[in-house]
């Protein structure tokens, strides 16, 4: 993949999704099963969408801040995905 594709609109979009799914790979690696975090989506679809759709504005924000002449920041738009699938997926297990 050539640095221009990565740091693209579009490629900045991919990274952020990158970003989502280590959070899902984070928590299998803490010992959660595929079947205890899909059942969690189907269970908290709400939350999941909402993760989704902060990282789009999260996204779409940064590339935003693009147009004006910054650099772009592969990590940050990684972080952005990251974050918000953490931050909105969080729940406390009784």
């Amino acid at each position: 993949m050539e640095t221009s594709f990565i740091l693209s609109t579009y490629g900045l979009l991919i990274i952020a999704f990158i970003g989502m799914l280590t959070h899902f790979l984070k928590k299998k690696i803490k010992g959660e099963n595929v079947e205890a975090i899909i059942s969690y989506f189907k269970g908290h679809f709400k939350t999941v969408l909402l993760a989704i759709i902060a990282t789009w504005v999260g996204w779409l924000s940064y590339v935003s801040l693009l147009m004006t002449g910054q650099i772009a920041d592969v990590f940050a738009v990684f972080a952005i995905g990251y974050l918000c699938d953490s931050f909105f997926n969080k729940y406390e297990s009784k």
